[in-house]
């Protein structure tokens, strides 16, 4: 089989080179160039060819020219191993990619079933993330290669983006931190901006904020969840979920080629176990909430009946107020009678008394004289009682208008 040197990157000018045997003096040959608008549009992977003898070992030298920060991704294999490795790659990739998608769509499904803007947001994060993955197998094939720094930072900015506006909204930072909230709507309006302009911007300038965003993006999600990690319960999955996927958004944008691993993976398996994980979040967020409301409705309903018992004891009171002053009304109108009984019956006790000796000698001079049948002895004494018994009565009556 024919031996070939894969190289896995875009936009990028290739040179290989080839050292001639000790015994050539023709030194170093130029074997294959590769300019940025030249390449196999199969996962991005360039093919270089190389010759090979087993017995007669050859040194090559590799020369790559970009606009941006690189980190060639070298493989040497033969045809079968390149179709293989890139087979298996294309199959994480679509598995990866259909999860994201997969969750993007329930989350959507959710928002149109609930309302919720966070299930929106973390639908378009997760569609966003979809794209950063598979764009650079589309992208070269349907795009200009000067295109697609732009649109790939473009994407990353979405990123950014919906997973600011999802931590806003998840973590209800307005609510419980609003001076952090007014730091990422903050933060959310300038990564708009960066992102309407990224098309745009030059490759230098395109590139060193695509970077800042990279770096920024991780804190502006994990910093809510260490804060609102005991105030809040659904946090504490939300923390570890971004906690990964801002590892691995750093581990992508780093530089170095040290890194043992080909961080394109490392971004898919952190999205994947971000989406898990925040799913999970979502979960135990929606229970608090319901607990929440649940506890809010019960407080209404004892403030109702709190409301309703003090509208019922308002409703007596007036009710009692205006007994009262009918009753004090009809008291008054009691009492001037009673006043005009109880104050001339006196004054009638003096006049009896007055004419009592003129009828006692009316009575010694006749002594069958009858007063309304009785004799004089006896309507006397009956006169007195009848006295007695009225002043008793307006006493009583006096006493019980005083007691209403």
């Amino acid at each position: 089989e024919r031996s070939w040197l894969t190289v896995r990157t875009w936009g990028t000018h290739l040179q290989l080179w080839a050292a001639a045997p000790a015994d050539d003096p023709r030194g170093w040959q130029l074997v294959r160039e590769i300019r940025p608008d030249r390449f196999d549009s199969y996962n991005l992977t360039s093919w270089l060819p190389l010759d090979l003898d087993p017995a007669a070992p050859r040194t090559f030298l590799i020369r790559a020219q970009s606009a941006w920060h690189l980190i060639l991704d070298l493989a040497v294999c033969s045809d079968a191993g390149a179709i293989r490795a890139d087979q298996t790659r294309t199959l994480r990739l679509g598995l990866g990619a259909g999860v994201l998608l997969m969750m993007a769509v329930l989350n959507l499904a959710l928002f149109l079933w609930v309302r919720d803007r966070t299930s929106l947001y973390f639908a378009l994060f997760e569609l966003s993330a979809t794209a950063y993955l598979v764009n650079g197998s589309i992208l070269p094939v349907v795009l200009p290669s000067h295109w697609i720094p732009g649109i790939s930072a473009f994407v990353v900015g979405n990123l950014v983006v919906w997973s600011t506006a999802f931590a806003r909204s998840f973590l209800l930072t307005a609510r419980f931190l609003p001076w952090l909230d007014r730091f990422l709507r903050g933060y959310l309006v300038a990564a708009l901006i960066l992102v309407v302009l990224m098309p745009f911007l030059p490759g230098t300038a395109l590139y060193g904020f695509s970077l800042a965003l990279g770096w920024a993006a991780p804190l502006a999600a994990v910093l809510p969840g260490i804060l609102l990690w005991r105030r809040f319960r659904p946090a504490r999955l939300y923390l570890p979920a971004w906690g990964l996927f801002g590892t691995a958004a750093l581990l992508q944008t780093v530089t170095g080629s040290r890194l043992e691993l080909h961080t394109l993976d490392v971004f898919l398996v952190g999205a994947v176990l971000n989406a898990v994980l925040v799913s999970l979040a979502g979960v135990d967020r929606m229970r608090t909430l319901r607990e929440e409301r649940r506890r809010l409705r019960e407080e209404m309903a004892r403030a109702e009946e709190e409301r309703r018992e003090v509208e019922r004891r308002m409703m007596r009171a007036d009710r009692m107020a205006a007994l009262g002053v009918v009753v004090a009304g009809v008291a008054h109108e009691i009492n001037n009678p009673n006043n005009f009984i109880h104050f001339n019956l006196p004054i009638l006790r003096k006049y009896l008394e007055a004419m009592t000796p003129s009828l006692e000698q009316a009575a010694a001079a006749d002594s069958d004289l009858r007063l309304l049948g009785l004799s004089w002895p006896e309507f006397r004494e009956d006169l007195d009682r009848l006295i007695d018994d009225m002043e008793h009565g307006t006493r009583r009556i006096s006493a019980i208008v005083a007691a209403l």
